[in-house]
């Protein structure tokens, strides 16, 4: 992918190819141009659904990832106990469950942080940054999408806590317990 500004001879004003290496004759306009100056609300658009583009896929496979992670660590942490008191894979299954929504709260940050840090790195190796600032366009429009994306996420995570993951979260505490026969200590 790349980007380039530049100023034809036949009167059309300075154009955003849209990240591609192809020139344009001095005497002709390409269609895949971007019109920089007179409809500046097209190539954000076509900007943010790049930065998204790229950052989307990374974020899913990151919170998959974590999630994958914080499952694995809690079935092994139990994983002997399980096996000694003979629990049913289909009960340690209901547990992991259980525990899904807390994971996912749990990977969110980290797994946003990831695609973030990722998306900008891979815009940076490909040299469409230079490209992007080379236009004109600020840092902070660049990664507005980003910021929106991570508001948005933010707030919905407030309220998944809030409806969801707290109730799921004490039933897997009150199955592991009863799986486990723990007892809960009054002091």
């Amino acid at each position: 992918f790349w980007a380039t500004v530049r100023r034809s001879n036949t009167g059309c004003p300075a154009k955003l190819l849209t990240f591609s290496v192809d020139v344009v004759s001095e005497h002709t306009c390409s269609i895949r141009e971007l019109d920089l100056f007179r409809n500046p609300d097209q190539k954000m658009t076509t900007l943010h659904a790049l930065v998204l583009r790229v950052f989307l896929p990374m974020f899913i496979v990151a919170l998959l990832f974590f999630v994958f992670i914080l499952q694995i660590v809690d079935v092994f942490t139990y994983i002997w106990r399980y096996i000694n008191l003979g629990v049913p894979l289909r009960e340690v299954a209901m547990v992991q469950l259980y525990y899904l929504p807390k994971c996912l709260f749990f990977a969110l940050s980290p797994s946003l942080l990831f695609a973030i840090a990722f998306t900008l790195g891979t815009l940076y190796a490909n040299n469409e940054l230079i490209s992007v600032f080379g236009a004109g366009i600020s840092l902070y429009r660049l990664v507005l999408p980003l910021i929106v994306a991570g508001a948005f996420l933010s707030a919905g995570i407030f309220f998944f806590e809030e409806h969801v993951v707290i109730d799921t979260f004490r039933t897997k505490n009150a199955l592991a317990e009863d799986l486990l026969r723990q007892r809960k200590s009054l002091s």
